[in-house]
């Protein structure tokens, strides 16, 4: 058994010897290599952080370059420059090129200004807000009034949004003596508005309309009396009509035969 074992063996090899193998190609394996998708970069919102620096620039008086007494008091502000005169085009004239004595000195005088009221300006420009809640405690007419003073634009129109803003409920629940001091305020601010304002103090009046019962022997006495101007009635008169495009005011009459 081993010897023919042996034979098969040598006769097998005998055979191939005479030819050449052909190794077969090894297959090799393929290797899937999973992509892993690029991150995108974040957008980082750095608004509220600039916001928290400059506020916090309000608290530091290290760095500041401008030095403003209000008010008969001559209250103290420490400012900068690079704020304020971002927002107020009256600090942008009163310490900008051509005005030497201020812009060298660093130092404004405002004895005629209410220095409770400034200080909610200086707020509002380094960051902060006015809310509904600084016009229920009656800073709507001096808050203005300095807005105004100091052509803090974008201020003006957040304390009209503030007062057409005012809560429903609160004011379906507020006393009659209330309410006229509401109004009259109201009144004080229109007084410092014009034409460009009466979109804004027609959403104001809006907003008191449904509350403030008042007859119109009462408007009559107030006119007389001086208590409601010509912007007042202007803004008031405009809030009875639907809030449509100022373009179909001019329009809404039916033609003449």
């Amino acid at each position: 058994m081993a010897g023919r074992s042996s034979s098969r063996s040598v006769a097998t090899g005998s055979r191939g010897a005479g030819r050449s193998i052909q190794a077969e190609p090894q297959v090799q394996p393929q290797v899937q290599l999973q992509v892993q998708p690029q991150a995108q970069p974040q957008e980082i919102n750095l608004r509220p952080r600039a916001a928290h620096i400059v506020l916090n620039m309000l608290n530091d008086p290290t760095f500041t370059d401008m030095t403003v007494f209000v008010g008969s008091e001559k209250k103290v502000f420490k400012l900068h420059r690079a704020v304020i005169c971002i927002f107020s085009d009256f600090f942008k004239c009163a310490i900008g090129p051509g005005n030497f004595r201020e812009a060298s000195s660093g130092v404004i005088e405002l004895p005629e200004v209410d220095h409770i009221a400034f200080s909610k300006a200086v707020d509002w420009m380094y960051g902060g807000d006015y809310t509904w809640f600084d016009s229920h405690n009656g800073w709507d007419v001096p808050a203005f009034e300095v807005a105004n003073f100091l052509q803090l634009q974008n201020m003006r129109k957040a304390i009209l949004n503030a007062i057409a803003a005012s809560p429903q409920q609160i004011m379906a629940s507020a006393s009659k003596e209330f309410l006229e001091q509401y109004v009259s305020n109201f009144a004080k601010v229109c007084e410092f508005c014009n034409k460009s304002d009466l979109e804004d103090l027609e959403s104001c009046a809006r907003t008191i309309i449904p509350h403030w019962k008042v007859t119109r022997e009462e408007i009559y006495d107030g006119l007389l009396e001086g208590k409601y101007g010509n912007t007042f009635v202007a803004a008031f008169l405009g809030a009875q009509k639907p809030a449509l495009p100022r373009d179909i005011y001019a329009n809404d009459l039916p033609p003449r035969n």
